[in-house]
């Protein structure tokens, strides 16, 4: 098994979001190299082992990611929760600043996304150079849904058994709207928020 399936497999078991930004599709495939951003929620800087040899789990996989490639010591979340540093990784911007609807969580399948039209995404910014581009696992960030009649839908589990997907699809503001080419998401915490779903 490859390194890299390998590393989909652990990316699989994190609670989070797994961007996997891969190959090129132009004829310089090698010269650019796999970029892969596992985004996981409440996970700390000695959580895995690459980074505390006590940690209290043993992450192999994930070791031998990081001693392949590069390690990050001083990176920051832009956000405490879920969808405002989602937001930040995908954007490069502060909700606060850019997005004027405040920095809470999505409940339930709420939207429209907190990206809006137009934002340009770190997908889209790699796919500019050529890579194929991939999400996968928590998107979090917003979706629009319309019930029969074609009103947006707000958050909530009354309002999820409204959503019309034949009105809803193809999603407006979804992954593939925003710069990559494979998603497999779900929209928003598939613990705790209903419209348990993968789109």
């Amino acid at each position: 098994m490859s390194v890299l399936n390998r590393s989909r497999v652990a990316c699989q078991r994190l609670c989070g979001i797994v961007l996997l930004l891969s190959m090129t599709i132009t004829s310089q495939a090698e010269d650019y190299p796999n970029i892969i951003i596992i985004y996981a929620d409440d996970l700390g800087f000695g959580d895995l082992s690459c980074y505390n040899d006590k940690a209290p789990y043993k992450t192999p996989r994930l070791d031998q990611m990081a001693a392949e490639g590069i390690r990050f010591t001083d990176a920051h979340s832009p956000s405490t929760i879920c969808s405002p540093s989602r937001y930040g990784l995908f954007s490069g911007q502060q909700i606060y600043r850019s997005t004027g609807r405040g920095g809470g969580a999505f409940e339930g399948p709420s939207g429209p996304s907190y990206l809006k039209p137009g934002t340009l995404t770190i997908a889209q910014m790699l796919k500019n150079q050529g890579y194929r581009t991939g999400v996968f696992g928590k998107w979090h960030v917003g979706l629009s849904w319309f019930d029969k009649d074609g009103k947006r839908l707000d958050g909530g589990f009354k309002n999820s058994l409204l959503i019309d997907y034949e009105k809803s699809t193809p999603l407006i503001d979804g992954p593939n709207a925003r710069g990559f080419d494979e998603s497999f998401v779900t929209p928003n915490c598939p613990n705790t928020d209903p419209l348990y779903v993968y789109l």
